[in-house]
């Protein structure tokens, strides 16, 4: 059995391959900041696990899920430098590029047809666009935007007044109360963020271009932003379980 784990910003999730099958009912989630060497090993404890593949954005909390997880199984934490990886980087920062970038790269490029953009929808926005290179497929860059989460929380904060609201439900573009109008214009403003983003980066490529879309809030964007084709739940994980059988 092999462990995938998305340790991102807001939430750690945890997912068992067995036999080339994900197995969905093992998904377990954890809040990032309430991880402890305690709940991770309760977490993974169950399990006779051969491998896993950690993909972390937290330095903290990458040191954390190493130490604990080396207990159990070999570790393999994704970065740019690990070897075998099926996609070639034109990208002068690839040292700066995120491990849940990378794994969902991978996953455009092995499960979709190219050219691809990924976007992922959590704490932060991310598109990140593959293209067709021959043998391996080529990532050549993309666009970080604040996610709906982030807006709300950067509106709360950096005022004296606007409340902490979350956006839940339909949420109407004419807000009614302050609560309502900042749901909406973070609702709307990020689809429309989300929306002429990849009207600039298909022109830019120029061809026809597969949209894939992950995380929290992908569905509730892409029920509004019609160029997205198709929401993958799973495409971290798919990109963590091609790194897992990269040949060691």
């Amino acid at each position: 059995m092999i462990l995938l784990v998305d340790n991102s910003n807001t939430r750690t999730k945890f997912l068992i391959c067995r036999d080339g099958q994900f197995c969905t009912h093992s998904r377990c989630l954890i809040p990032t900041a309430e991880l402890t060497a305690e709940n991770i090993s309760a977490v993974v404890g169950a399990y006779r696990l051969s491998y896993a593949v950690v993909a972390s954005v937290v330095p903290r909390t990458a040191e954390l899920l190493h130490a604990v997880l080396q207990k159990f199984c070999p570790v393999c934490m994704l970065n740019a430098t690990t070897p075998g990886l099926p996609i070639e980087f034109d990208y002068p920062g690839v040292a700066t590029l995120g491990a849940d970038r990378i794994a969902n790269i991978i996953a455009a490029a092995t499960h979709y047809s190219l050219p691809c953009i990924a976007v992922d929808a959590g704490t932060a926005v991310t598109f990140d666009v593959v293209l067709p290179a021959g043998q391996k497929a080529r990532f050549v860059g993309g666009a970080i935007a604040p996610g709906m989460s982030t807006m709300l929380m950067a509106m709360n904060q950096g005022t004296a007044l606007l409340p902490r609201v979350y956006v839940e439900g339909a949420v109407p573009p004419i807000g009614r109360n302050t609560s309502e109008a900042i749901q909406a214009g973070t609702y709307w403003g990020t689809c429309g963020m989300v929306d002429a983003i990849l009207t600039q980066m298909k022109h830019d490529i120029g061809e026809k271009t597969f949209v894939v879309a992950t995380g929290g809030d992908a569905s509730k964007i892409a029920s509004v932003v019609k160029k997205i084709d198709c929401i993958d739940e799973l495409l971290t994980f798919r990109g963590l379980w091609q790194v897992a059988h990269i040949p060691q």
